[in-house]
């Protein structure tokens, strides 16, 4: 198990999860049903979350700050949808 694949990932949020989430890291949880279900998830690079971030900023105009956390990510399984 030490050679575990591991990558950067990229989630974007309003100011206060992700303090949480740096602080406690404690996982953000969409309860989003569009997707996979419960979770949080991650871009693999800077320039989607931006991109996720800006459509996130014109749907909630009620939040001021935003920001882009990152993690490492081990990869015990992955479901590539590419």
């Amino acid at each position: 198990m030490d050679n575990i694949p591991c990558i950067i990932g990229y989630h974007c949020n309003d100011k206060d999860r992700c303090e949480n989430f740096l602080n406690s890291l404690e996982m953000i949880n969409s309860d989003d049903e569009i997707y996979l279900g419960t979770g949080m998830y991650f871009w693999d690079n800077y320039s989607n979350a931006k991109y996720w971030l800006s459509k996130k900023r014109t749907n909630h105009d009620n939040i001021e700050e935003w920001y882009i956390v990152s993690a490492f990510i081990k990869i015990l399984r992955l479901l590539d949808l590419t």
